[in-house]
């Protein structure tokens, strides 16, 4: 199998991991979101599924650069 050059390695050509990563958490906020309305009150309770999936949804937006500043500039 071919390698890649040195430069090239590792490297995500025009910016597709950071549009996948503002898509990615983009779609798992409004999923959280939706979930934490499903579940009414008790959703906001500690360890209640939807009340994770908030808090990880938080976790990713700022994980690694906040969303936007991946997001597409065009």
């Amino acid at each position: 199998m071919a390698q890649a050059p040195e430069t090239t390695k590792g490297a995500c050509p025009d910016g597709w991991a950071a549009a996948g990563k503002h898509l990615a958490t983009a779609v798992l906020a409004e999923v959280a979101d939706e979930a934490l309305q499903l579940s009414g009150g008790d959703g906001y309770r500690r360890g209640h599924p939807a009340d994770r999936a908030v808090r990880d949804a938080t976790g990713l937006a700022l994980a690694g650069g906040t969303t936007e500043t991946h997001a597409p500039t065009d």
